[in-house]
C-alpha cells in the first residue's frame, strides 16, 4: 500500500510537473537528443509507474521481500486487518481499479495508434513504389513530380525517402543536407517515436507529459535530424536548404512536412549550436535517463518514508 501510494505520487509528479523542467533541456548549446531521450524516457516511466500501482498492490513487495522495517510492516497489517483506519481498504480498492483501467486504456489506445501508423506507412510505401521513380544510385530514394521543394521520409519495414522535383534544382550541398536530414530520421526511427507520442497523447490527453510531449517530440526529432545533417554536411548547407524550403509558397508544402514549419527557429538553432565533444556524446542517454528517473526515485522515497513514519506514529 505504501509503495503504491509512492508510485501514484511519482506518476502525478511526472505527468504534471515534469514538462516544466523537461522543456528547459532544449537549448542550442545542448544536443537535441538529450531532451528527446528525456521526454521519451519520462513518458515510458510514467506508463511503467501507472502499471506498477496495481501490480504492487497485488504482489505486496513490502510483505513478501521485507523491503520496509518490520515495525512498519506490522503497522500496515494491523491497519488493514483491524480497521483502525476505516478508509484503508477503500483506498486500496480504488487504486487497484483506477490503475487497471488506466493501464488498459493506455495499452488499448497506444497499440491501436501504433498499428494504425504501421498500416498507413505500408500503404504509403506501396503507393510510392507505383508513382515514384527510384533513384538509380540510392535504392531507398524516390523522385516524385510536384511543385516546390518537397522532401520527406517514411519509416516501417521498407523505409524510403521522397524527393520532389524542386529538390533537384538545389545546390549539391543543400541537396545532400536534405538527404542527410531524412536519413537521420530513418536511422533514429523518428517516425515510430512520433507515433508513440501521438498515441500516448490520445490515450491520456489530460496529462501534460503526454499532451505537451507529443508536440515536443515532433519538434525535437526535427532538431535532432538537423543537428546530424549539420555534422555531416555543415550547418550552412542545412540552413540553405531550410531557407530555400521556407521561401516556397505554403500551398506547395507537403502535409508530411507540416511538423517542420518552425523554419526560422531551426535556422537560429543551427546558428547557435556548439559542437559536441565525442566524450560528451557518450553521456547523452545516461544524462537523459538520470534526469527522468531521479524525480521518480526522489518522490517515491519521500512519500514512502513519510507514510512509514506516519504509520509508525499511529502504531505507537
Amino acid at each position: 500500500m505504501i509503495a503504491a501510494i509512492g508510485l501514484l505520487a511519482a506518476t502525478v509528479v511526472l505527468g504534471f510537473a515534469a514538462p516544466h523542467w523537461l522543456g528547459l533541456l532544449a537549448a542550442p548549446h545542448r544536443h537535441p537528443r538529450v531532451a528527446l531521450a528525456a521526454w521519451l524516457t519520462s513518458q515510458a516511466l510514467f506508463v511503467g509507474a501507472v502499471a506498477a500501482v496495481p501490480l504492487v498492490l497485488w504482489v505486496r513487495p513490502g510483505d513478501r521481500w521485507h523491503l520496509l522495517p518490520s515495525s512498519t510492516l506490522s503497522c500496515v497489517s494491523s491497519l488493514r486487518q483491524n480497521g483502525t483506519v476505516p478508509w484503508f481498504l477503500a483506498v486500496e480498492a480504488t487504486l487497484w481499479a483506477v490503475g487497471l483501467l488506466l493501464v488498459g486504456r493506455i495499452a488499448l489506445v497506444v497499440s491501436r495508434g501504433l498499428l494504425r501508423h504501421r498500416r498507413v506507412t505500408e500503404e504509403h510505401a506501396s503507393v510510392l513504389r507505383l508513382v515514384g521513380r527510384r533513384n538509380s544510385t540510392d535504392g531507398d530514394v524516390f523522385h516524385v513530380v510536384g511543385p516546390g521543394v518537397a522532401a520527406y521520409s517514411i519509416g516501417g519495414r521498407s523505409p524510403a525517402i521522397v524527393l520532389g522535383t524542386g529538390v533537384m534544382d538545389l545546390e549539391p550541398p543543400a541537396r545532400e543536407a536534405i538527404l542527410a536530414h531524412e536519413r537521420a530520421h530513418l536511422r533514429g526511427r523518428h517516425h515510430l517515436l512520433v507515433a508513440w507520442a501521438d498515441a500516448l497523447s490520445a490515450a491520456v490527453p489530460v496529462v501534460p507529459l503526454a499532451r505537451v510531449g507529443a508536440t515536443w517530440v515532433r519538434v525535437l526529432v526535427e532538431l535532432s535530424a538537423d543537428r546530424q545533417a549539420a555534422a555531416s554536411c555543415g550547418p550552412s548547407a542545412v540552413c540553405a536548404a531550410l531557407e530555400r524550403w521556407h521561401d516556397e509558397p505554403r500551398d506547395s508544402r507537403p502535409a508530411a512536412m507540416s511538423a517542420a514549419g518552425f523554419v526560422e527557429d531551426r535556422v537560429v538553432w543551427l546558428s547557435g549550436q556548439c559542437a559536441s565533444r565525442r566524450g560528451a556524446q557518450v553521456l547523452h542517454y545516461p544524462l537523459a535517463l538520470t534526469l527522468s528517473a531521479l524525480p521518480v526515485l526522489a518522490t517515491v522515497s519521500v512519500v514512502v518514508t513519510a507514510l512509514a513514519a506516519y504509520c509508525a506514529m499511529l502504531g505507537s
